[in-house]
């Protein structure tokens, strides 16, 4: 990357949260044309690196020095301009990006396209159509005569890892293919995954061992034994848990809500890590000695009477597309002879693993959460307001409230948690229920 474009995969995530606080230092809003906070913590961050030496030293006025050091505002003669959000005549100087620092001139030139680059969205049968394909998930940057302007702030953030692939795949074809892909490389997308909802799972389950690509022997439909695997197996003192993995993320189609390419994917994600995980089980289960062996030779030999958990982490964040698993099942995602698993993406499991920070309680959790997929009445916007009900209350529910309701929906609970991680407030604590 920093070969091919002059930039590294973490300055492309650092520039588009630099334009976006760059945009909100410029801006001010009705009715009175208040600037946007961002503007004072800049300043004041840039206040605490200065002392009155400094200024005196430097000869000018400590604004237009404050100008001098953050060359993405626009300063002069002693003061900070600011241009109103509802004002049109504005728009060039609110959207047109300028730089903090000089490597993201060459991360947005490589996000960027002109006028005309984006054509085939207009060529198909039907014009201008939502689904149809375009540019402005990869390339959300406009650039006119040397100039770049970005209007769609959650366009570059929401297509981040779009993005970064597809400047791999560009600068690299066979590296994106044979190792990017693939899972022969440490750095792969597939192992990161893995290496990284291991980490996680450690710091939620600390007493469990954890056996990696545990390798099994089965049956198929026609009785021939086979063998295959479960990508991570945890053994703890109060449970097993059987745990997919998948890398493999929504093609732009089915972000942009194609029924047929939304549902395939689902399928191979969500699905097929469902029945995965329920193989295995089925293994155990049908199995007087079940034997796992995990991929450096250990051999795990599983009690039957445990307590059993499947679990599929997925790598990309599908929010309430996870929420509602009782529709996945309904449509064919998931197989209906399949119990469900509980399907957490590796964003969320990282919260997960800050605000749930024992075995208990994830127990706990997981044993109210996923009866809950059965409820086809109830409505959430996503895991983590799940999470957040559960701190305050268990998954506990008024049921004499909720039978008169065709459909529940939980209010926001996820705020404190919310809090917690962008603003450093207070950690969330559950709030345990008493048993009745």
């Amino acid at each position: 990357m920093k070969n091919k474009y002059g930039f590294t995969s973490n300055e492309i995530l650092e520039t588009i949260l630099q334009l976006e606080d760059s945009f909100c230092c410029r801006v001010s809003f009705p009715p009175t044309g208040m600037p946007h906070p961002a503007c004072h913590t800049r300043f004041v961050e840039w206040s605490g690196t200065k002392n009155e030496k400094d200024i005196v030293e430097a000869g000018k006025h400590f604004i237009d020095l404050f100008g001098e050091e953050n060359p993405d505002l626009i300063v002069d003669n002693t003061k900070i301009h600011h241009y109103r959000i509802d004002d049109p005549s504005n728009y060039k100087n609110l959207y047109k990006i300028r730089y903090r620092y000089n490597y993201q001139k060459a991360v947005v030139d490589a996000i960027s396209q002109e006028f005309g680059d984006n054509d085939d969205f207009l060529n198909p049968k039907y014009k201008g159509l939502p689904l149809n394909e375009s540019l402005i998930n990869s390339n959300p940057i406009i650039k006119q005569n040397g100039d770049y302007y970005l209007f769609a702030f959650a366009l570059p953030t929401r297509s981040l890892f779009h993005i970064t692939e597809q400047l791999i795949a560009k600068a690299d074809s066979e590296y994106y293919n044979t190792k990017f892909l693939g899972n022969k490389y440490s750095k792969s997308r597939d192992n990161y995954l893995e290496n990284k909802a291991t980490e996680l799972f450690k710091k939620i389950i600390p007493n469990g061992q954890a056996y990696p690509n545990s390798k099994y022997k089965t049956l198929d439909d026609k009785g021939k034994e086979y063998e295959t695997e479960i990508d991570l197996l945890i053994k703890s003192d109060n449970a097993v848990y059987l745990i997919e993995m998948k890398a493999g993320g929504l093609s732009a189609p089915a972000k942009r809500g194609a029924i047929k390419s939304l549902t395939g994917s689902l399928k191979e994600s969500v699905g097929y890590g469902a029945y995965q995980s329920y193989r295995a089980l089925d293994y155990i289960m049908n199995n007087d000695m079940p034997e796992f062996v995990s991929e450096d030779g250990t051999k795990v030999i599983i009690n039957k009477d445990s307590k059993f958990f499947r679990i599929t982490i997925t790598l990309e964040h599908l929010a309430d597309l996870v929420a509602y698993m009782y529709d996945l099942k309904e449509i064919g995602v998931i197989d209906k002879n399949i119990d469900f698993a509980w399907t957490c993406s590796l964003f969320d499991l990282l919260i997960f693993s800050e605000i749930i920070d024992n075995e208990e309680d994830f127990l706990d959790y997981l044993e109210q959460r996923i009866p809950l997929y059965q409820r086809s009445e109830m409505e959430f916007q996503d895991e983590i307001d799940i999470l957040g009900y559960f701190l305050e209350h268990d998954l506990v529910f008024d049921e004499k409230m909720i039978s008169r309701l065709s459909s529940f929906r939980l209010n926001k609970y996820g705020s404190s948690i919310d809090n917690y991680f962008e603003k450093g407030g207070a950690k969330p604590i559950r709030k345990k229920t008493k048993k009745k």
